[in-house]
């Protein structure tokens, strides 16, 4: 069995994406596991995103910021960018030699460990991987969809690689000359259930853990939220870390309150609480425990965040997505394919075919508010219809203890 005698301590360091919430909130989650059995963290951080770090056991070190929001996505696909970025890396994995260094989708630490021959885990969910990737049924004429589908493996390929190839290029920098068929060689750890979305391809050696759970905000649980319950008319509304629309965000809640509902926001870092109208029913915070609040809610609308979604579907509660990136608007689409929710968007085909991250933001923005406040009360009127469902796939996703899987792989790699 593995578990925290059977070996000794060893030193892990994680280089977590800082765009958003989830990276950094899942790479946190295995590595407070690791600390509970003993092991040394080193957590690489850019700064203004290390006050989510509160555990004293494990040890933040500045780190150059590598992406934090879609206006810098751009300057990944810059090999003059993340050249700096590998020399600052190999200068950290030299000073720690870590044992196993693990890495959630800041792709210039896949560089730097190949570098240095340090083993390294990539955490990423299915859709990041680079092979081919399932796509969901968009709404589309199905004629339209049968084609996106023939040619997704290429158009999302050639999307991958203008964030990956620049990697190979740096490489030569560094004096090292790697195809990419080798950078890409590493252990994954997939945190979500298998068969949430349909595999169809498995040409990498990738682990299935389930969710992977943070604990950051069960300490910022207002005093509020235990008068609220579930009223047919309370709704949930989050952005998470990536819906750059703070607006969108205000001018929605506001609506939802003159409409005669309930609720309850969480801000982020994309909207100052302060900013919202004090009007009673609106309950604001800048971050909440999401299992707490989705239990005194009737509907969670938000972002199309895979993290959230989980946690709506886990307590039992259908999602209206609004997405602003091509991952959110592919889990958005799915739940709303699996009968979980609906997915609300401006999407077109060309949109599909050009797969730019910024156009994708700009037609969240546009958006028009009352197609998010008519879906929003069809799903409500509709609740009934999305419980068998909701039903089957939250056994799914409830059913596996992500942190402890990821982390006891984790362990089996360093024996």
């Amino acid at each position: 069995m593995v578990g925290s005698n059977y070996f000794k301590k060893k030193t892990f360091i994680f280089f977590p994406l800082e765009a958003g919430l989830a990276h950094i909130i899942r790479s946190l989650a295995v590595a407070e596991e690791l600390v509970r059995r003993k092991h040394r963290i080193i957590f690489a951080l850019t700064k203004k995103k290390q006050f989510f770090i509160k555990n004293k056991n494990i040890e933040v070190i500045d780190i150059g910021e590598y992406c934090s929001d879609f206006q810098s996505a751009n300057q990944i696909k810059d090999p003059s960018y993340i050249y700096p970025l590998v020399l600052e890396e190999i200068k950290i994995l030299k000073k720690y030699k870590p044992d196993l260094a693990v890495i959630d989708c800041r792709f210039s630490a896949i560089l730097s460990c190949k570098s240095l021959d340090i083993p390294s885990v990539f955490i990423v969910n299915s859709e990041g991987l680079f092979c081919k990737t399932y796509l969901p049924d968009f709404g589309l004429p199905k004629l339209v969809q049968y084609l996106i589908n023939l040619f997704s493996h290429m158009l999302v390929s050639n999307f991958k690689s203008q964030y990956f190839d620049p990697l190979l290029e740096v490489a030569k920098l560094v004096n090292k000359n790697f195809k990419r068929v080798e950078l890409l060689d590493m252990i994954y750890i997939i945190p979500e259930p298998r068969g949430y979305l349909l595999q169809l391809e498995d040409k990498y050696d990738t682990n299935y853990v389930g969710s992977i759970w943070g604990n950051g905000f069960d300490e910022s649980k207002p005093s509020w939220l235990d008068k609220i319950k579930p009223d047919g008319r309370t709704i949930y509304l989050t952005f998470g870390g990536t819906g750059y629309d703070p607006e969108k965000l205000l001018s929605l809640s506001k609506l939802l309150i003159e409409k005669g509902y309930r609720v309850i926001v969480s801000s982020s870092n994309i909207v100052n609480p302060e900013e919202f109208s004090h009007l009673d029913n609106l309950y604001v915070e800048r971050f909440l425990p999401g299992f707490a609040v989705c239990q005194k809610v009737d509907l969670v609308v938000c972002h199309g965040g895979l993290g959230t979604m989980s946690q709506a579907l886990i307590l039992g509660k259908p999602v209206v997505a609004i997405p602003f990136n091509p991952d959110q608007y592919l889990h958005g689409f799915r739940f709303e394919e699996l009968g979980l929710g609906k997915c609300v968007s401006n999407l077109r085909v060309v949109d599909l075919i050009r797969l730019d991250w910024e156009n994708f933001q700009r037609r969240a923005r546009d958006l028009p508010i009352n197609r998010i406040f008519n879906t929003i009360e069809e799903v409500l009127k509709e609740k009934d219809k999305y419980k068998t469902a909701i039903t089957k796939y939250s056994k799914m996703f409830a059913g596996v203890d992500g942190n402890k899987k990821a982390t006891d792989i984790l362990e089996r790699l360093i024996r």
